[in-house]
This record gives C-alpha cells, structure tokens and sequence, in this order.
C-alpha cells in the first residue's frame, strides 16, 4: 500500500504553490508554447488530452540530462536507470521489460525522429542537439503502435535553421570524463538548409578491478548527425536524418555481496567502496547507424499527406561476470548481436472546423540475431557436489564430482577449468498496422476523440545450443545452461489484435482542459532462448488503462498545475526472469497499476522559479503462481511506490550584461525491487539525490560558464541486485560528481 510516510514527503515536496503540470515550463521564459505531436499532428501541450512531459532543449540543458537514464527526474511516473548499453531497464507507471536478447521487446516503446528503437540494446541513445523530448504515459498503441503498451518515449532532434546559426559545449568532471558537443545550421539557399551536430563524451570509469588492476564502468561515446532540411515550395517539406553512435564501454561491472565469493577477490562485501574483482574485463561495444526520410505534402487547406521512412542498424558485444566475483564460476558474453529494421508510415492528416482526424497503414520488417556464450569452470562449479556410494556403479565408493581418478572413469573425462556453451538464435519480425483518430467538437467547449489501431505481427524464430560433452552433461543429461538441441529449433507464430482509444474533454477556456480517456494496449508476443525449450514462446500482453486528468496555466502563465489519475489493468503481462546472465519472458495473467500523478512550475517573480513533480503509483502481481507459491499481491520490478522531484532557480545577478542564477534539485524514490519475489536483499531501500549548479550568462555575448554538482551528498544507492543462483550481485548508481561547463551560441 502507499504509505503514510509517502503522503507526508509528497506535501513537502509540493508545497500549497507548486502542485503539479504535465509539461515543463522553461524558467526563462514561462509564456512559451510548447508545441508537441503526441497525438500524431501538432498542437500546443495544454491542447493535448494525454498525459504527456514535453521537456524542451532549454529543460535539458538545464537540468543537464544526457540521456534517457537523466529523464527520470523531469517526468512523474518514469523510474529505472540504465544498466549498461544492452540493459537500459525504465518503467513507466510502474510497468517495465530487462529482457535480454532478441526474443522480447520493450513495453516502452521509443521513437527517434519516429524512427522505432524499441530494443532495448538500441534504446539508450545519447541526448545532443535536441529540440524536445515527449514522454507518453500510459498506452499509446493507438497513435504509435509498436509495443508502446507502457507508454512511448519520443526524441526530436533539432531541425535546420535557413540562418546560420550554431553553437558549442564543452564540460570536465569528476573521474578524468570530458564531453564535447557543437551544431551548425548551415542555408545552402533559400530552399536548403543542412544541420550538422555532434558528440564526443568520455565517462570516467568510477569502480576499479583490483583483480585485473583496470578501471570499468565509464565509457566512451561518439555521435554524429546530418539534417538536411529541403522546402521547395508552402505545400512540400522534405526532411532527411542520418545519426551515428558508438560507445565503447567499461560495461556493467557487477559486484558479489556474498563474503566467502568477496574473499577470494581479497575486498569486502561493499557495493559502494569503488571496487571489485571479476576475473574477466567488463565491456560493451556499440555502433548504431539509423537513417530517416520525412515527407509532408499540404494537398490543400484542409488535407496533408506525411510519409515517413526509417531504418536503423544496431550492432553490440556485451561481456559481464555473472557471479561478479574473481571465482570463474559463470562469465556471459554476447556476440554478434545485430538489429536490422525498415519501417514505413503514410499518413492523411485532415483539418476542418469541427472535425480533425487523420487515417494511416505502417509496415515494419525487423532481422535480429545473436550469440551467447557462457563460460565456466566445471572444477570451481563441480567439486562440491558429492556422489553417493553405489550409485555409478556395485562397489563404487562416495566421491567428489572432480575427484580422480573416479570421475574420468565414471563420465570419461575429467572436470575442465574452461568449458563454453553457446545459444545461437535468430529472429525475423514482421508488422502490418491500419490505423485512425479523429476529434470532433461537440460543442465550443467540449470535444470527443476515437481512434484505433488494428495490428498484425508475425515472428519467426530459430535456435540452437550444440550439445557439450563434459562432466556436468554428463550429470544432468543435458548442456548445464542451455537447451541443447542436436538439430536448430524453429517458430513461428502471429498475433492480431484492435487497439482502441476513447477521449472525452472540456476546455472551459484557452488556458485549461479537463479530460478522460480509455484505452487499450497490445504488445505481441515472442520468443526467448530457455533452458526448457517448451517454454520458448510467450504470449501477447494486453491492458485497457482508465484515466482523468486535467492541466491549466493560470496568472499570465507564471503558474502550470496538473493532476492525473490512472488504473492499468493487464492481462498475460509480459514478465522477464533473470538466471545464469540471460533472460527468459513468462506471463503473469493478471496485473494491475493504479495511482495518481502531478506535476508543476511556478514563477512568482522574474528572479525565482519552483518546479515539482511527484508519482504515488501501486504496480502489483494481482495473480502469479511459481514454484515458491503465490505472488499475488507483490510489487512489480522497478516500480517505488513513490517519486518525487522539486528544483529551485534564483537568479542571484539579472542585468542586460551578466544573469547569475543558482539551481538546486531534490530527487526522492522509495523502495523499489529488482526481482518479482520482492526479497529485501534484491531491492532499494527509499534514497534521495540532491544535485546543485551556479550559472553565469553572459548575455552580449551568448555564452555561459557552470560549475556543477551532481548527487552533491554522495548518496548510496543500488540500480541492480539480483541472485542469479552464485549470491547477490550488485550495482551502484552514480557517486558524486563534480564538474564545469562552458557553452557558446552563435
């Protein structure tokens, strides 16, 4: 249940002047329109009946968010950080997937330019020259569709200036990590312009291996851009993006907190000490190319027809300890992971009095595939297990798996210090989608949306494990990890499915609106490497998800309010287990997320600025049976109860030459839990994170300096903790961090 505890930091949080809305306002310029495209067409935020965080380029670089991890704090109801490059675990509403692979997808579904990233391996892209960011709640596989059951996170990059324009940041941190950033607009003529951007980011590594004497966990990040923006005409508009990443990471080095495992390693089982001993390096290496076209045709006054066209290229080599100790129990390694994808949208927008709707078909065509190899020591597995007289062979006397000579004579080899199993799988997806949503004004006031969606998805499959002869085949009958099949594993199998969408509001004037909606969800099931293979598919998931919201600008647009309610109910929810560095997907039937969202700015005077949100939010297993029992009635994972964030700004110096200002920023979570058994050993207890920043503008000549400070109080907290059979293994989120900045626009 939600706490009274949590009740009494949400008023505190709050305060009686800063309750809530659901866009951030930029405190430097509280009466900007932000426009959005949440519902597929373009309307200012306060027009829009969907619960919707609309954080612009001047809130992201304020509030110095980098990536998807860094959004949590700007938008009530989104939790989780990124666990390395392959797993970047959110949860929206409490309502999250740390698949690993190829089998599942993201609940979340995210978009960049439209462009679908729903893979969790591609999903986790740097934040650079971006115009906004759009954070969805609750289902949006209407209007988006490609498993957006959650919710959709959507990316817009800067487009083109026909001026020349630019401008350049460059920062230094705590933990030898620089960032370099710079975009340039460049008119070719007055029908051309192009926009170029780029990133260069290195993160210091903050945990060391005292086991291999080398510093993991940071990373290093390169990105590029190209928009080439073309306007032939008022009636054609032609946008083409290329984006490039590559990181090359310290990877998700994983700690042991059990002390014998600990020992070996000669540390303690401290999670927050800065080190570990893993007896295999850490890493993650990425590159992701994605391309997309946009065309918008206006046909005339009333009708626009828009096409776009995408495609990404995604490849990942991932290497991680699974027992996070120097002991060579289990280490993973993901090879030749790659992610192909095209998609194609059309879309007929159409514009009248009274009536605004639009229709459209999307196809989406996806080829994935992977390796994964684990490694282990039979003799560091093995030795241990004993077996009892008589049960090899008369006379046989009790022995020690490992023990010579008996084990070669009883399985024909001795145990080996390096053995490797390998899943091979594969995967081609395809998608089908007919989609629309209209809006008709009932009267002046009151308006009616209804939309739908119907989808088809087919998956196909395939997956071997060669069988490996060694000792522990020889025990179980079968390879120690995987399946092993002697032949490769085909399936396939489609789903269809209606995504309906109900919205009724009520804008009593221009500066508020009242709303209600009913909506459905759909995300199609899959196919996930296990070690049973008839566990192989899982089902779809589906929710139909109630709620009533209202959002308002009050006093000349110096004060944002808004509040939602929400209750989520799922059928066949998509739930990842997470054993031996991989994961499998079952379904648990029922599952039910209900809870209340606010959010807010207030500017009381030109000088000071207050910003709040806050999520009180009850995600639980309402029917889940394994084999400890019933779960019925515990927390889904990544899903604290409660979240909380609150930021002053005061602008200490304001003149025509020189603005001053001082920002500080609260961020509060309660507990959440990594594993569905809601152990407190796998969980987070509740934790705060203040970060604080000084700001000189200069404003002649548009550039600023900033000295930062993030987790200024070196809060202790875990982003992962999770028994995969080797004790509790550990990760820290990000210590203390000191750090300056200087940016320049031109």
């Amino acid at each position: 249940m939600i706490k009274g505890k949590h009740i009494a930091v949400l008023l505190a949080a709050t305060s009686p002047t800063v309750l809530a809305a659901q866009e951030t306002i930029p405190q430097s310029e509280p009466t900007e329109t932000i426009v959005v495209t949440a519902q597929r067409r373009n309307q200012a935020v306060t027009d829009v009946p969907v619960s919707i965080t609309a954080v612009t380029a001047a809130s992201l670089k304020r509030a110095q968010i980098r990536d998807t991890g860094d959004l949590t704090a700007l938008a009530p109801g989104l939790a989780g950080k990124p666990q390395g490059l392959g797993t970047p675990v959110f949860s929206i509403r409490g309502i999250s997937t740390n698949t690993v692979g190829i089998g599942g997808e993201s609940s979340i579904g995210v978009f960049w330019d439209e462009g679908y990233l729903g893979r969790l391996e591609s999903a986790n892209i740097p934040f650079f020259d971006v115009a906004r960011v759009e954070v969805l709640k609750g289902p949006q596989s209407t209007l988006f569709g490609r498993n957006a059951s959650a919710g959709a996170l959507s990316i817009i990059s800067r487009r083109p200036a026909f001026d020349f324009e630019g401008d350049v940041t460059a920062s230094y941190a705590s933990f030898d990590s620089y960032e370099l950033s710079a975009g340039f607009s460049i008119p070719i003529s007055e029908t051309l312009a192009v926009r170029v951007a780029g990133l260069q980011r290195d993160r210091g590594g903050t945990e060391r291996n005292v086991l291999l004497d080398r510093v993991e966990g940071g990373g290093e990040t390169t990105a590029l851009r190209g928009v080439v923006a073309f306007e032939p005409s008022s009636r054609l508009n032609v946008t083409g993006i290329v984006n490039y990443v590559r990181d090359a990471g310290g990877g998700f080095p994983s700690q042991t907190i059990d002390p014998a495992l600990a020992a070996i390693g000669g540390l303690t089982p401290d999670p927050f000490d800065g080190f570990h001993a893993t007896n295999i390096p850490t890493f993650e290496n990425r590159h992701l190319w994605s391309g997309n076209l946009q065309m918008r045709w206006t046909l005339n006054d009333a009708l626009t027809l828009k096409s776009v066209t995408t495609g990404l290229d995604t490849r990942l080599e991932r290497q991680f300890d699974v027992d996070g100790s120097a002991a060579p129990l289990l280490n993973g390694r993901f090879r030749g992971y790659r992610n192909k994808t095209f998609g194609q949208e059309f879309r007929l927008v159409g514009n009248g009095s009274r009536f605004n709707w639009f229709v459209g078909a999307s196809l989406f065509e996806e080829r994935v595939s992977q390796s994964f190899d684990y490694t282990f020591s039979e003799v560091a597995l093995l030795s241990s297990n004993e077996i009892p007289m008589d049960t090899a062979f008369q006379g046989q006397p009790a022995f020690f798996v490992c023990d010579e000579p008996l084990t070669t004579a009883v399985f024909g080899l001795a145990c080996s210090n390096e053995a490797i199993e390998t899943i091979n799988a594969s995967g081609r997806n395809t998608s089908y989608a007919a989609f629309g949503d209209g809006t008709f004004n009932v009267t002046d006031h009151i308006r009616a949306t209804v939309g739908a969606r119907l989808s088809f998805d087919r998956k196909r499959f395939a997956y071997s494990a060669p069988p490996v002869v060694t000792v522990g085949s020889g025990l179980t009958g079968n390879n120690l990890f995987a399946a092993a099949t002697a032949v490769p594993q085909t399936f396939e199998k489609s789903w269809t499915s209606i995504q309906p969408r109900f919205v009724l509001d009520y804008k009593p004037d221009a500066r508020t609106i009242i709303f209600a909606s009913a909506s459905r969800g759909f995300k199609a099931g899959g196919f996930d490497p296990a070690f049973d293979v008839s566990r192989v598919p899982f089902e779809r998931e589906s929710v139909w998800a109630y709620e009533v919201g209202t959002r308002t600008r009050m006093t000349g647009g110096t004060l944002d309010l808004g509040l939602s309610a929400f209750f989520l109910d799922y059928d066949d929810y998509q739930l990842q287990v997470l054993r031996n560095g991989t994961t499998s997907t079952l379904n648990a039937p029922k599952v039910k997320s209900y809870g209340a969202e606010f959010e807010g700015s207030w500017r009381p005077t030109g000088r000071l600025t207050f910003d709040a949100n806050l999520a009180l939010n009850q995600s639980t297993f309402r029917t889940l049976v394994t084999d400890l029992g019933s779960l019925r009635g515990n927390r889904l994972l990544y899903a604290p109860e409660l979240t909380a964030f609150t930021a002053i700004s005061y602008d200490a110096i304001k003149n025509d030459a020189l603005v001053g200002t001082l920002r500080a920023s609260f961020r509060h979570e309660s507990r959440q839990f990594f594993t569905k058994e809601n152990r407190i050993d796998e969980s987070q207890g509740p934790y705060s994170v203040v970060d604080f920043s000084a700001t000189l503008r200069f404003v002649r000549s548009n550039s600023q300096i900033r000295v930062f400070a993030r987790n200024l109080l070196d809060e202790r907290y875990l982003i992962y903790a999770v028994d995969q059979g080797f004790g509790v293994v550990t990760n820290r989120g990000e210590p203390r961090i000191f750090g300056v900045e200087g940016s320049w626009t031109f």
